[in-house]
């Protein structure tokens, strides 16, 4: 009688379906030395698909002498979609460090992203945000009636923001680029004539904080600049004043010198002998006072000192001198300020001519600032360059 034939081994393996995205994967891994034969069997989960890669992983194994292991390894995870909520977080926390910006420029930041951008669209993956999603917040904020000064000092700080994200490789462009933002009628700059800015300066003489003033009107320097200053940045000699630093009251309480607004602030400015008499002046009653203090004194080596040794408030200096003074000048104070003064200097010296790359560099600001700021002022540089080259042409 015949012997009874053996039947072939599927040494490519073989998958049964056991149930619904479970299957039952077996695979031929060679015989022991009486002729049994070895299988390799595992239960997977998953689709057809991945049970079929399962089972070439596993002939794959035994082809090369490795015994498979029913240990899978642990199933891809997508990972959370990054939200703009999140990177609007890092990109302040990216600023904040290494001095990029201020304290209270960073404050200023999160409050306008918290306030008009994160409560809208901070929820969704940065990945699918889009030009619309930004045109569409800007448009709301308008119909909720946020002025288009606000909303053009929002796309400042998100455009940048946005910026940063690309570079991070979160977007592959700035979705922020080419939205339209508002228009804003820029309010002219309140400044005083020639004739009330010397009326001013007479009535501030009789002031405890004159010399305050007369540096705002000679140098054009913002008050947190002026109010900053220490006497070690007076140049007694050549009559100038070093602007480095800035006065910051933080929300919590206290004051802090910190690192003038821009690049550009940091500057030299020449003042007249008047205004260096002035401080001769000013310096030796601060010297009494301190004498008569004492010990009490703190001496932050500041030209403009509370009794206590303490910076100035700018804002009591503003209400409880400058105004005063302007109704004594004859000068309605409505709309006035501190800055108004550095509004004054910049129109004086337009008016009076004078190059406009100077005042830029004089004052601490862009030419583009001086030009959309003071565009209202009447000026002067025409007809005298005109007459200037009429007298080199014609010795006119």
């Amino acid at each position: 009688m015949a012997s009874e034939k053996k039947p072939k081994v599927r040494r490519d393996g073989s998958i049964l379906r056991k149930g619904e995205r479970k299957f039952l994967i077996r695979a031929y891994r060679g015989s022991t030395p009486n002729g049994k034969r070895l299988y390799f069997t595992q239960i997977f989960k998953g689709t057809s698909d991945d049970a079929q890669k399962r089972l070439q992983e596993i002939l794959r194994d035994i082809s090369n002498g490795i015994t498979p292991t029913k240990m899978l390894p642990e199933p891809a995870v997508n990972p959370a979609p990054v939200l703009l909520g999140g990177t609007l977080d890092r990109w302040l926390k990216h600023k904040s460090t290494g001095r990029k910006a201020r304290p209270r420029t960073i404050r200023n930041y999160e409050w306008l992203l918290n306030n008009y951008v994160k409560s809208v669209l901070g929820d969704k993956p940065i990945a699918e945000i889009t030009e619309m999603d930004i045109q569409d917040c800007y448009n709301r904020l308008q119909e909720r009636g946020i002025g288009a000064k606000t909303i053009r000092n929002l796309h400042k700080v998100l455009e940048p923001a946005l910026e940063r994200a690309v570079s991070w490789k979160l977007l592959p462009e700035n979705p922020a680029e080419h939205v339209e933002l508002p228009v804003w009628d820029r309010e002219e700059a309140r400044y005083l004539t020639p004739e009330q800015a010397r009326a001013f300066r007479a009535a501030a003489q009789q002031d405890k904080w004159y010399v305050a003033f007369l540096l705002a009107l000679e140098t054009g320097a913002r008050p947190n600049e002026y109010l900053a200053l220490r006497w070690t940045d007076v140049d007694w000699e050549h009559c100038t004043v070093r602007i480095n630093r800035s006065l910051y009251w933080p929300p919590g309480g206290g004051f802090e010198f910190t690192k003038p607004k821009t690049q550009k602030s940091v500057r030299t400015v020449t003042v007249s002998a008047l205004a260096i008499e002035a401080l001769r002046h000013h310096r030796r009653t601060q010297l009494e006072q301190r004498m008569e203090q004492g010990t009490d004194y703190q001496d932050y080596g500041l030209i403009f000192a509370t009794e206590e040794g303490s910076p100035l408030l700018w804002r009591n200096l503003g209400r409880r001198h400058l105004k005063p003074l302007l109704t004594v000048a004859g000068v309605s104070p409505e709309g006035f300020s501190l800055y108004s003064l550095r509004h004054t200097h910049c129109a004086l010296r337009i008016m009076n001519g004078d190059n406009v790359f100077v005042i830029a560099a004089d004052m601490g600001t862009s030419v583009a600032m001086i030009s959309s700021t003071y565009g209202h002022v009447p000026r002067a540089v025409s007809q005298t360059s005109s007459d200037r080259l009429a007298q080199l042409l014609y010795g006119t």
